[in-house]
């Protein structure tokens, strides 16, 4: 593993081919704002989303704090039965007050709450640990803004934390200094620029080849392709005691001057493609099951943000005549 994350550096400055995502976007399922100056006011009807801390300069110079409040329905993505690598929230800032802008910070709401119920009197309580900042409020910086929101997204679908959705506010609250408020349109201006949620997942491709009538599938099942993390490669279908290996390349389009994918007939595994560029492969041995997990980390090289991984998954069973075994192939991007 660690010549593949070598290679991974060493090929940096090489144009690799971009890796498509395979991707769903999830409107909100509830949006509203609380705003201090109004605080038994409720705006679920809004078309507008007021978050950050605002301000008046008559009769004297006041601030506020506003709060957006964005609910979403996972069941879209528990339908697909697959694992999200991403997940970005965004939002479009309409219209702003002033030159310069100011961090908003994203968190975990940590309580229920409804769109028609929200007011700054009985606003819900939120996580105080920062998922994501955006720098709002600045008149030239109007137009889409973004969240990554990974971590909390794949915390939801594992059951770990209830699913009470995100807030953006003002990082600390503090009325001292300058103010920049954001505004952006919610789900009540319609779905051309209502915010959202797209969340990605790993690109699979082609297909796998065997002997047999089931296949090995392989897809990314935990973690993030997010440089300094890791992510596990998930293979199905496997025959026990079958020795496991994965090629990893930067390309899936071409390898030493040839296309890719590559027909394995004229090595006698007809039907068999070759779907990724073995610029580095790595053998783990036997499988104690019909299933294997390969946890692959990753450098924080931040050089390498938007590199493309392939990989692809062989297996050579222990049984006579079955000599080869191919899965599909599966790219992510690397992301700091």
């Amino acid at each position: 593993m660690r010549a593949l994350l070598s290679l991974c550096v060493a090929l940096a400055a090489f144009a690799a081919p971009a890796a498509r995502s395979q991707a769903i976007v999830l409107p909100p399922s509830a949006d509203t704002f609380a705003d201090q100056s109004q605080p038994a006011s409720g705006f679920g009807s809004s078309a507008e989303l007021g978050f950050g801390k605002n301000f008046t300069s008559t009769p004297s110079f006041t601030v506020w704090f506003m709060r957006a409040y964005l609910a979403f329905d996972l069941q879209p993505i528990q339908t697909t039965g697959r694992w999200p690598t991403r997940a970005v929230l965004r939002w479009y800032q309409n219209r702003a007050s002033a030159a310069g802008c100011l961090d908003v910070s994203v968190h975990r709401v940590s309580s229920p709450w409804t769109e028609a119920g929200v007011s700054w009197q009985n606003r819900p309580t939120h996580d105080a640990a920062v998922i994501a900042r955006a720098c709002v409020g600045a008149a030239s910086g109007n137009g889409w803004k973004e969240a990554d929101v990974t971590a909390v997204v794949q915390a939801w679908l594992l059951g770990s934390t209830p699913n009470f959705g995100l807030v953006i506010k003002d990082p600390s609250e503090s009325s001292a200094g300058a103010a920049r408020p954001g505004f952006a349109h919610s789900r009540e201006a319609g779905p051309t620029l209502s915010p959202y949620l797209e969340v990605e997942f790993a690109q699979r491709f082609g297909f796998g080849c065997s002997m047999r009538a089931l296949l090995p599938i392989s897809d990314v099942t935990a973690g993030r392709p997010r440089l300094g993390e890791s992510f596990t490669l998930g293979t199905i279908g496997l025959i026990s005691g079958s020795t496991f290996g994965v090629l990893f390349g930067l390309s899936n389009t071409s390898w030493s001057g040839g296309a890719l994918p590559w027909s394995m007939a004229p090595l006698g595994f007809a039907h068999c493609d070759l779907l990724v560029a073995p610029d580095i492969s790595a053998s783990f041995g036997a499988v104690p099951g019909n299933s294997f997990d390969l946890v692959v980390p990753l450098p924080a090289q931040n050089s390498l943000d938007g590199t493309p991984l392939f990989m692809q998954v062989l297996a050579v069973p222990p049984i006579p005549g079955l000599w080869l075994e191919v899965g599909n192939g599966v790219s992510v991007v690397l992301r700091i």
